[in-house]
């Protein structure tokens, strides 16, 4: 009987290098994952912060103000264009279809703003315009200066139909992005902020409305530099497979 040896396989280079940068893509993806994880947990606290915060300025000396980081709560007074009014398409909250609410907020020093009213259900389809609860005229309190929403890169009129923001306006607008510098033209307004306000929550309005940072959380961002980091652990134990000890019944 001829006797069996175990023997390593011989990686060779050609076969060492996809695996070598297989694991360092991933590793790579890992890192930059979990630094914004970082990142976001730092953002995550000066959102607090700001919504926090005890003394907030009145808009037009927000405005006037370098911009903050992330946001900047500041109370509001002015009236409400009650006609003019802007609605952000495919606004999902809890699975169900709905739209933002936009409307130009004039303020009594003379600044004007684009106020984000808060979230209403609405008719996936567009056969029937959402309902917006009763407007008052004249709006104070407080509001949270930020960025606009980030989402789609085309915009549409009320009709749903594709084009620019200046293209057949009618009102509600239907928009799928808040484009700030479309609006300045559309509306005939060249001082307005590249910055909105949001009103705090209130039960009574009808709208659906909450602060919150966008985009992921900082769980997630560590979720999936886990998963990343998984996929170099696998690609490593693979080719420690690939080239284990084979048995060999040659002489």
């Amino acid at each position: 009987m001829t006797p069996t040896r175990t023997r390593w396989r011989r990686p060779s280079l050609l076969s060492t290098l996809p695996f070598l940068l297989l694991i360092v893509l991933f590793l790579s993806a890992a890192r930059w994952q979990w630094q914004r994880a970082e990142v976001k947990e730092q953002r995550i606290a000066q959102f607090r912060a700001a919504v926090q915060a005890e003394h907030p300025r009145p808009l037009s000396a927000a405005l006037d103000a370098p911009r903050p980081s992330v946001a900047e709560l500041v109370r509001i007074e002015g009236d409400l264009d009650r006609d003019r009014l802007i609605l952000l398409d495919n606004r999902m909250r809890d699975g169900q279809y709905g739209v933002d609410v936009y409307a130009l907020l004039h303020a009594h020093t003379g600044r004007s703003v684009l106020l984000g009213l808060g979230w209403v259900a609405a008719d996936r389809s567009r056969r029937t315009a959402p309902v917006i609860p009763p407007l008052p005229m004249l709006v104070s309190g407080l509001a949270l200066l930020t960025q606009p929403p980030a989402s789609g890169m085309r915009m549409g009129a009320a009709s749903g139909m594709p084009g620019s923001v200046s293209d057949n306006l009618q009102f509600p607008l239907l928009l799928s992005r808040i484009d700030i510098a479309g609006l300045r033209t559309a509306l005939d307004l060249p001082g307005l902020p590249d910055r909105i306000a949001v009103l705090e929550a209130d039960a009574g309005s009808g709208f659906v409305r909450s602060w919150q940072l966008p985009g992921l959380s900082a769980d997630r961002h560590r979720g999936y530099a886990l998963q990343w980091l998984s996929f170099a652990i696998g690609t490593m134990v693979f080719y420690i497979l690939w080239h284990r000890p084979r048995k060999d019944s040659r002489p």
